[in-house]
């Protein structure tokens, strides 16, 4: 993992993300929404939730290592490595309130998925 996974996420469910361009489809309402999930967590916690194993090993790479990755791999951008090792999170408030929408948490979703 790129960085010292305490970065912190918010995921957002793929239909959560689908039902919200829909309902915005049929809205008068212009403007730009942040749309991101409802529980914000580490990107550690993330790969341990997605493993389904929290004590899955996590290996980081030191930020000062990674950013100099896009110099060995051409095609990985420098943006998208910093992208990786900062925070995602935002406020779903606005798009929640104007276009009604139930955000679902990762948690409940990847807990119903069968195993693998």
């Amino acid at each position: 993992m790129l960085g010292s996974g305490q970065q912190q996420v918010a995921p957002i469910c793929l239909d959560d993300v689908v039902s919200a361009i829909l309902a915005a489809l049929n809205q008068p309402q212009a403007g730009i929404f942040e749309l991101a999930g409802p529980d914000a967590l580490s990107m550690d916690a993330l790969v341990a939730l997605l493993n389904a194993n929290p004590s899955v090993q996590i290996n980081h790479l030191p930020p000062w290592l990674a950013r100099k990755l896009p110099w060995v791999l051409r095609d990985l951008p420098t943006a998208l490595v910093e992208v990786m090792m900062a925070d995602s999170l935002g406020n779903s408030d606005a798009a929640i309130a104007t276009f009604d929408l139930q955000l679902t948490a990762l948690h409940q979703i990847w807990a119903s998925m069968p195993s693998l």
